[in-house]
């Protein structure tokens, strides 16, 4: 079994604001975001924390994401997923959101990394885990393509989610 790393308490927070609450049984989808930049989980986290980013004019209160799939073989769980967290418009209350770090190329996007295939694993595997603990099916898993952002994954986790839910 595949260790999950808790990050939760390990990265800097916002102390503005906390994540909304909600109950675990409100979980009905997952959605795999990629970074679309080379930031370590740390730097992304700053950037999310950070008043201006692309999220909210005046920050978030932590890394926008339950688990982060990072490049060295680490699966990082980085809120708890009783959290809200701001991973999709209109999807927070009920999805887990799960970023796979890099910058990988989408269908109007170039990227500057390849996803490793230790990453592609690490996904199907907390994918795995997290459709069991909370009865989902493989449908139930997205892109964040599928609700408008076209370049998120990219096109080779995007295949991968396809075919996951083949």
């Amino acid at each position: 079994m595949k260790e999950i790393k808790n990050y939760v308490n390990q990265l800097h927070r916002n102390l503005t604001y906390v994540w909304s609450k909600r109950s675990l049984n409100k979980v009905n989808q997952v959605i795999v975001h990629q970074a679309l930049s080379e930031g370590s989980v740390e730097a992304i986290n700053k950037y999310h924390i950070s008043p201006g980013n692309h999220i909210s004019n005046k920050g978030c209160p932590h890394i926008c994401y339950h688990y982060v799939i990072d490049r060295e073989d680490n699966i990082l769980q980085t809120n708890l997923l009783s959290s809200i967290v701001w991973h999709c418009s209109q999807r927070n209350t009920h999805s887990i959101g799960i970023l796979v770090l890099g910058n990988f190329d989408g269908p109007s996007y170039k990227g500057t990394q390849n996803v490793l295939g230790i990453q592609v694993e690490n996904l199907r595997y907390l994918l795995s885990m997290l459709l069991s603990k909370y009865h989902l099916n493989r449908q139930n898993v997205f892109g964040h393509n599928d609700f408008g952002k076209e370049n998120c994954p990219g096109n080779v986790i995007t295949n991968f989610i396809r075919g996951y839910k083949e």
